[in-house]
């Protein structure tokens, strides 16, 4: 009888964990969404684009009504670090080399925990506390910051935010141009704004 009752368990959880699968939709990046690096330096503020980048997303957005529920499944974000372009060619000659991109030529972000601490209810907007390991120059470090997101009527995702960090703690050197006549702040901060379709 106790083994028929095991049974029964492992099915439910097997049946429970499929219908959760089912629930959650993968996503891709649609091209209107932008990734912005914003710092100073001792002459003026500069920001740089990143022109290339890709995700590996699937979301539960039915999670969205229940702040317990598991919305975000699987969040992971991939930059080409030669792909950031910051106005001209010696400023982005020096952001390879701090940045290591020969050796490292990609900065990631994996989501590891996510938690809606805005529930969206009968409104689309909510807000996520996200969680994951960040990797600049081939140094990974653990990082969590607050992220606004929107559920739009075509189903896109729509999520902005940022993140500030000191360079220096990911072993990047601040570059500087013009003989170290312009030296870069170690504080930067990565601004994003991203929309995310679904794939079907």
């Amino acid at each position: 009888m106790k083994r028929l009752a095991y049974i029964f368990l492992a099915l439910f959880i097997i049946s429970v964990s499929k219908t959760r699968a089912q629930s959650a939709t993968s996503y891709q990046l649609a091209k209107q969404s932008t990734v912005k690096i914003n710092g100073s330096s001792n002459i003026h503020d500069w920001d740089c684009t990143v022109n290339k980048s890709n995700i590996t997303a699937t979301f539960d957005p039915s999670a969205l009504q229940n702040s317990s529920g598991n919305f975000l499944h699987v969040f992971d974000y991939y930059a080409t670090v030669k792909s950031i372009k910051c106005g001209h060619g010696k400023m982005n000659r020096n952001t390879y080399d701090a940045l290591k991109a020969k050796k490292d030529p990609t900065i990631m972000f994996t989501v590891n925990k996510s938690k809606v601490t805005d529930d969206a209810g009968s409104n689309s907007s909510f807000t996520l506390q996200v969680t994951g390991e960040l990797t600049i120059a081939g140094v990974k470090k653990t990082v969590s910051f607050p992220v606004k997101g929107q559920l739009m009527g075509n189903k896109d995702l729509h999520f902005t935010g940022s993140y500030k960090f000191d360079m220096t703690n990911f072993n990047v050197t601040p570059p500087s141009i013009m003989f170290g006549a312009i030296k870069v702040a170690k504080p930067v901060t990565i601004n994003f704004n991203i929309t995310l379709a679904p794939t079907t």
